[in-house]
This record gives structure tokens, sequence and C-alpha cells, in this order.
């Protein structure tokens, strides 16, 4: 048995990885921020994430999205849909599932999870929707 190479849309890749990057600048900010900040403890006048940290972030982003692109190709995918959905699995059968151990082993809170996990489930959504709108 050998596996295809998918046929990538990179700059499909890279607007997903973007799509999910802003979602998460939106998500810890203005949706969860200060929840997410008294989870892990940190004041309001925290200094933010320095610009490497943030650089990393968005190449992850475009990294996650091309995994998600070469299920999305594998798969056949055909349109939004496909792509929002082979996001999802993903998001939530991997990230979820291997997410879950910080609450097992760190003793991190359910709350934090639920916040981190939530944002990656529908970020990889969102990155799939981008994907397959492009490619």
């Amino acid at each position: 048995m050998g596996l295809a190479s998918p046929d990538l849309n990179y700059l499909a890749a890279v607007a997903g990885g973007v799509a999910y990057f802003a979602f998460g600048a939106l998500w810890y900010t203005l949706l969860f921020g200060k929840r997410w900040m008294a989870l892990r403890g940190m004041a309001a006048d925290d200094p933010g994430a320095p610009p490497a940290m943030m650089g990393l972030t968005a190449i992850a982003g475009i990294v996650s999205t091309l995994v998600i692109g070469a299920v999305y190709e594998w798969a056949g995918g055909t349109g939004p849909v496909d792509g929002l959905v082979v996001g999802l699995i993903i998001g939530a059968g991997v990230v979820a599932m291997e997410s879950i151990k910080s609450v097992v082993y760190e003793q991190a809170p359910w709350a934090l999870y639920a916040i981190n996990t939530s944002y990656a489930v529908l970020g990889f959504a969102l990155a799939g929707l981008v994907y397959a709108l492009i490619a």
C-alpha cells in the first residue's frame, strides 16, 4: 500500500493558516481573553506574546492547514462543507483527545481545556473551510 502524494494548494494552506491565526486573536482577546488569563493566573497588564511567539503560532497554523488540506485531498474533498468537516474531524478526533492530557496529567482546569480545545476544533474547521474555498 502506498499513499498518493496529495495535490496540495499552498496558497489555500497559507490562507487557511492566516484565518486560523486571526480567529485565535479574536478568541483569546475579545471572546475569552479575560477568562483565559484568569485561568492561567495572568494579570491584564501582563505583556503580550513577543513577536517570535506570534510568528511561530502563525507558522503552526499554516502547517496544520497543510495537514488538513492533505486529508481533504486524500478524501476526495469537493467543496467547502467537506473542508469544514475534515477540519472538525481532525480537531475533535485528534487535537481535543490529545489535549485532554493537560487536564489528566497537569491538572489544568476543565474550563481552560474547554477554551483552548474549542478554539482548536473551531479553528481547524475554519481552516478547512478556507482551504476548500480556495483549493
